[in-house]
């Protein structure tokens, strides 16, 4: 009881110092492993103190697929040229303020939501270095007549990117990486993705030559992995569970030491 009347104590004493100050988004952020995860303007993100690469997850990437088979990404080109979408970051002075808390007791669980049509919301669960991403998406018309939806998350192109069956994916020139930093503010389009290649195991792997830690992103049930190595994307696939007016789909990352922990369960 003691011991419960000091921890509340010392909340109370740093809330009354975190209210005087008004944090920007991404002095909120959970660590997970070696990486830190926080949201931005663009959606979450996955990076290290350095701050020399974003992994990001971000309706920007995603797409979802007709009946046809076709993907369509949700935000087009134009939709992000003009600004139109707002994201609920900076609205709320006070769960801004408790975010800021919650990072500092190590309880934060990043989110954002882009406003419009549709109306994309990005929540993190975390459990220790586990993360579950929850997508969920509202708003939005051609939800009728969606087969299947595509939930990314974007690499370094320089980065190893190899599947549990040991399977190399991705290791690009220098050239041709430096092509595609110079452009990657540049949204892939509005139109179809055709260059989206099926993974054929239920993990891969995102190896930095120049950060610590591993990204593993795994695939559950009916979910399968997919990587765009034009876009460097990787993407869980799957069906999202659908209820009136909204879907809602997933995606599952750890964050890994070394390689000695890829074979773990």
């Amino acid at each position: 009881m003691r011991n419960l009347f000091i921890f509340l104590a010392l909340v109370g004493i740093i809330g009354v110092g975190v209210w005087g100050i008004k944090p920007s988004f991404d002095e909120s952020y959970a660590q997970v492993g070696h990486f830190r995860l926080s949201a931005f303007p663009i959606g979450l993100a996955f990076y290290q103190q350095d701050r020399s690469f974003f992994y990001n997850i971000s309706p920007y990437n995603d797409y979802y697929v007709d009946s046809l088979g076709r993907r369509y990404t949700f935000i087009t080109k134009d939709d992000v040229i003009y600004g139109r979408f707002k994201t609920d970051l900076g609205e709320g002075l006070l769960k801004d303020r408790l975010d800021y808390l919650l990072t500092l007791f190590g309880r934060a669980s990043p989110s954002i939501t882009f406003r419009d049509s549709p109306q994309l919301s990005y929540r993190a669960q975390i459990n220790d270095r586990e993360i579950v991403i929850t997508r969920q998406i509202s708003n939005y018309s051609p939800l009728d007549n969606l087969a299947s939806a595509g939930l990314t998350l974007g690499y370094d192109c320089r980065d190893f990117v190899f599947d549990s069956n040991k399977n190399l994916y991705s290791l690009k020139s220098e050239q041709e990486a430096l092509a595609w930093e110079l452009n990657k503010f540049d949204p892939p389009t509005d139109l179809v993705l055709p260059t989206w290649e099926e993974v054929a195991a239920d993990k891969i792997f995102i190896l930095s030559p120049t950060l610590t830690g591993i990204i593993q992103i795994s695939a559950g049930g009916e979910q399968k992995l997919l990587i765009n190595r034009t876009y460097c994307l990787v993407a869980v696939e799957e069906t999202p569970f659908k209820t009136e007016g909204e879907i809602m789909d997933s995606m599952r990352i750890k964050i890994l030491d070394n390689l000695g922990q890829i074979n773990e369960k």
